[in-house]
């Protein structure tokens, strides 16, 4: 079956495999993402809220090294999974993404990520505000260079998943999906932090917080 296959449309929407080529039934649209968007905002929204309600400055400024290793977990299984569905795989990134990036990525990203986890953790400890909206604002603005990168240059709108995007749904759905992710991370690492603290000084971490 040649690649250039046309994808046609059904009413389900599992992948088919016909002679080992995989054929969707089904595709994203502009208006999809901008729903999606709207409620990964609510999500967001909730998140945060919560966040900074549960985690303040003082037992934020102590999680810089779970916030690492949180991201780097987070990222490394997220894109092993992007990387390996078939689905997500057939219909959009083997037209981008050379056949290595399936091993390479995960671990590219998983490692820039924890870096880049240092980087907002000590940007956010050097700017007002609520450190939770600050570095979870950083997440999201993250999305916008490889989206960039993705839409305009690797042409990834033009897949058969994604070819009824338009470039603005996309990257204001980049945008709020993670957020959305980097919340996850805040809460994997103040998982982290909390455990190091009972196993290591044998107290909850909530204690003596002060401070916002």
């Amino acid at each position: 079956m040649p690649r250039n296959l046309e994808y046609k449309l059904q009413i389900r929407i599992y992948p088919v495999f016909l002679e080992g080529t995989l054929v969707t039934t089904f595709h994203a649209t502009s208006q999809l993402y901008w729903i999606s968007a709207f409620i990964a905002f609510l999500l967001d929204a909730g998140l945060v809220l919560g966040l900074v309600w549960g985690i303040k400055r003082p037992r934020f400024d102590r999680l810089k090294w779970p916030l690492s290793i949180a991201a780097f977990f987070f990222w490394g299984g997220l894109w092993g999974w992007a990387m390996w569905d078939p689905f997500i795989w057939h219909t959009a990134y083997q037209y981008v993404f050379p056949s290595w990036a399936r091993y390479a990525n995960p671990i590219l990203f998983s490692i820039l990520n924890a870096l880049l986890a240092l980087l907002f953790w000590w940007i956010t400890r050097h700017i007002k505000g609520y450190p939770i909206l600050n570095f979870c604002l950083l997440g999201g603005l993250e999305s916008f260079p490889g989206h960039l990168r993705a839409i305009f240059s690797l042409g990834i709108l033009n897949t058969p998943l994604l070819k009824t995007v338009s470039a603005a749904a996309a990257l204001t759905f980049g945008f709020f999906e993670f957020g959305f992710y980097w919340c996850g991370i805040l809460i994997l690492a103040a998982g982290i932090e909390w455990i190091w603290r009972r196993t290591h000084l044998g107290q909850p971490s909530s204690v003596k917080q002060t401070g916002a």
